[in-house]
């Protein structure tokens, strides 16, 4: 089983003073982004869980199903208030899930792709998204310039687009 949730990020919340999480919002179920799911269900209190639309019926669901917190599956455009916090989802499209199977018969997720303010402060969070992801979201004209970007592709040379990060502008990524 995958214990990055329990024997690290639990550690790290508690450590911050975090013993409940308003929301904790699963940007895709691939390992890198879901892995230690688990071990935070089971480690913190958690209000809700945020997935992006199109995945309620992928497998990874299981732990936050049977966790009993609440689910909830956000298209572009549904926005969240937590506290002084205003968030934003970007991505995935409201139609849902995109055409198109990956190897297996599965069905390809979207991430979900977040921007955050609080005051004058704002952070795109965009997850595993890639070009054509990137490429949807500066063609729908949402609001993306932001102090903070989260990048995608963990950083490597091809994560982002010259065009996304000049839309983003962000000082810190």
């Amino acid at each position: 089983s995958d214990l990055r949730g329990e024997r690290t990020v639990v550690p790290v919340l508690r450590r911050l003073g975090l013993r409940r999480l308003a929301a904790l919002a699963i940007t895709e179920g691939t390992p890198d982004h879901a892995g230690g799911l688990v071990g935070l269900l089971e480690g913190m209190s958690i209000d809700a869980v945020w997935i992006p639309a199109g995945s309620e019926a992928a497998s990874w669901h299981g732990p936050v199903e049977v966790s009993g917190i609440p689910r909830h599956a956000l298209v572009r455009g549904d926005r969240r208030r937590i506290g002084s916090l205003l968030v934003t989802v970007l991505h995935p499209p409201p139609t849902g899930a995109p055409e198109g199977l990956l190897p297996g018969g599965t069905v390809r997720e979207e991430p979900l792709v977040l921007r955050i303010e609080w005051g004058l402060f704002a952070a795109v969070l965009a997850g595993g998204t890639g070009p054509a992801v990137e490429t949807e979201l500066l063609r729908t004209r949402q609001p993306l310039q932001a102090t903070l970007l989260k990048v995608s592709g963990h950083g490597s040379r091809r994560g982002s687009t010259i065009e996304f990060l000049a839309a983003v502008r962000p000082r810190v990524a």
